[in-house]
């Protein structure tokens, strides 16, 4: 029987949906954060359930080709990724794989998946960003099934523009001694930052607030505009009270601060 903290060998044979290696130990399956398919692997029980168990690498004791070096630093800490360990190459076929296995075991469907077609390009491509903003004031994303903001202002996934812009509000924030929301005492002001860009490398940035004001509008777009030249406008939402209007940058209800209109951005 299987207990936490037990080490045992075992070899990786598949991939769960969200990435975990997949084993089997004393005819258990085990679910192993890092491992790769076709690795053998000391494994560290970490959590037993009746039918499955939770299971760390402690020592690879055979590589697979497919292992990579991480290509970021904030990976595995960050939830945004789960493949990061892995070759291009294994992910899709990792994602062939879960495709297939959801046909037949949830459609009933015996069914051949073919080969994915991958990407032409594997970094910057998502064109919408959300940003968490910590109670320290710091942009990043979660830490996996957690709330936990790991500060990233140079993720891979996103675009420049993004990055830039998430950046530009840590500044502001900094600059101007304006709070970020805690969700453990409900207080503070500035929760996400969302972005999106289009083809043209256009941004809109939208601050998620919980209130109904922004100290020093003028010195957020102004830092904002500097960090993005051909950001497109912004603007802001209340969460606390989601009926109030709201001003956006570069339109007639732009606050004072906001004295050079912002373009329509193209067509994307």
């Amino acid at each position: 029987m299987l207990e936490k903290n037990q080490i045992h060998e075992a070899e990786i044979t598949g991939y769960t949906a969200g990435g975990l290696g997949v084993a089997r130990v004393e005819g258990q399956v085990v679910f192993v954060h890092g491992a790769v398919r076709g690795e053998r692997c000391a494994l560290r029980i970490l959590k037993v359930l009746k039918t499955t168990a939770y299971a760390r690498v402690e020592a690879i004791l055979t590589p697979a080709a497919a292992r990579r070096a991480p290509d970021c630093p904030h990976y595995p800490a960050c939830g945004g990724c789960d493949f990061r360990h892995i070759s291009y190459a294994e992910e899709l076929e990792a994602k062939r794989q879960r495709v297939e296995d959801a046909l037949r075991r949830v459609g009933g469907v015996d069914l051949a998946v073919e080969e994915i077609l991958g990407a032409a390009e594997t970094d910057c491509y998502r064109n919408k960003a959300q940003f968490p903003v910590s109670p320290q004031g710091r942009a990043g994303f979660y830490r996996a099934r957690s709330h936990q903001v790991i500060p990233a202002l140079d993720c891979r996934l996103q675009t420049p523009q993004a990055n830039a812009a998430a950046a530009a509000v840590e500044e502001y924030l900094r600059a101007n001694g304006v709070s970020a929301y805690d969700e453990k005492t409900r207080r503070g002001l500035v929760r996400h930052v969302f972005v999106r860009t289009n083809r043209a490398g256009e941004a809109l940035v939208c601050l998620v607030v919980n209130g109904e004001a922004l100290p020093k509008e003028e010195d957020l777009v102004r830092r904002i505009r500097e960090a993005l030249p051909d950001a497109a406008g912004g603007g802001w939402s209340s969460a606390s009270t989601p009926g109030i209007p709201t001003w956006s940058w570069g339109t007639s209800t732009a606050p004072s601060g906001a004295r050079t209109p912002w373009r329509t951005p193209s067509a994307g």
